[in-house]
């Protein structure tokens, strides 16, 4: 039997898995008549047919219920920087109640904050405290 060299193993096992990439995201088919090389992605016909060209989400648990349900309650119960109260200003990260203060006095001396990013103007308030709570809070 002859000995292959490491070039042509090598080749080989990159020609494998550019194939196997091939079938994964949906360019090449392969069928009982033989192996079809597609020109573009085939639209699906319904939706079970999407879930099968390149979806990662069949190889990962889907969160539970419970996960999904607690991210829309907390989405749908953002801080309005315009009238949340001491308390509620509270609940957000990195705001103690001295700073939620600051932000309501600001609040009067400037009036409604008319961008979330405006809250940096409030003193105690800089770039990573507003990275923490940007996606918590609204103006609207």
């Amino acid at each position: 039997m002859k000995s292959r060299g490491p070039t042509a193993v090598l080749f080989a096992s990159f020609f494998a898995l550019c194939l196997m990439a091939a079938f994964y995201f949906g360019h090449i088919s392969a069928e009982k008549n033989g192996i079809y090389l597609l020109a573009e992605n085939p639209a699906p016909e319904n939706e079970s047919a999407q879930a099968d060209i390149g979806d990662l989400d069949r190889y990962f648990e889907p969160e539970p219920e419970e996960k999904a349900e607690k991210i829309e309650t907390a989405s749908a119960s953002l801080v309005n920087l315009n009238t949340a109260t001491l308390a509620q200003l509270d609940t957000l990260p990195g705001i103690g109640q001295v700073t939620a203060q600051k932000i309501i006095d600001y609040r009067e001396k400037y009036g409604a904050f008319l961008d979330t990013e405006e809250i940096k103007a409030v003193d105690g308030i800089g770039d990573g405290t507003y990275m923490k709570i940007r996606g918590l809070v609204t103006v609207r």
